[in-house]
């Protein structure tokens, strides 16, 4: 740990670490400090006073439902997370590849703003082939990454699994073999 007269020479681009202590100080009006905390510790016995660590993270929707032809819309942000001077890298991958997703097929688009950390992705003419995971990673100035798994369904299934339809279908063939049955045994022992 450097003390506050403590020289620190870096090369121009290299990373330089500050470990810091952080504290919160509470001025009365006659100008006395008091110590409310410092770093996550808290100095007082006054119970209103706690310090949170927002720690980083990355969300977006764990799935997705589309129809072939439809566009695949996925938005992911990274919250809690001051990137200082370097510029953040936030990248979409499908499946288990490394390549941008936008270098693998057309019809993508990617919008990402730098200052809100937020990206959006894009994906036009869905093929059933274009279901699986979709990746966004936060490359810089950490690594994160968060995964969407996306269902690409052909025709009316996409309807039929939002409706329940296909359930019910099922739950009613179930029914109607068992009443068959039944009224088959019990015509059956009748005989």
């Amino acid at each position: 740990m450097a003390s506050e007269d403590t020289i620190i020479d870096a090369d121009t681009g290299s990373t330089v670490i500050f470990d810091c202590k952080v504290s919160w100080l509470r001025v009365y009006d006659n100008e006395n400090l008091e110590l409310l905390t410092l770093d996550l510790d808290t100095h007082t016995a006054d119970a209103r006073y706690r310090v949170d660590l927002a720690a980083p993270a990355i969300r977006m929707s764990k799935e997705a439902f589309l129809e072939t032809g439809e566009t695949l819309s996925l938005k992911c942000a990274v919250l809690n997370l001051y990137p200082g001077d370097t510029v953040p890298e936030m990248h979409w991958y499908r499946g288990n590849t490394t390549v941008s997703l936008d270098e693998v097929r057309g019809g993508v688009l990617i919008e990402t703003d730098h200052l809100s950390l937020t990206s959006h992705l894009q994906v036009a003419r869905l093929r059933v082939e274009d279901a699986g995971n979709y990746t966004c990673a936060l490359e810089a100035p950490l690594r994160m990454r968060t995964v969407a798994r996306v269902h690409v369904l052909q025709g009316s299934s996409l309807a039929e699994l939002q409706s329940g339809v296909k359930t019910t279908t099922s739950y009613f063939n179930l029914l109607l073999t068992s009443l068959i049955l039944a009224f088959g045994t019990l015509y059956g022992d009748i005989r």
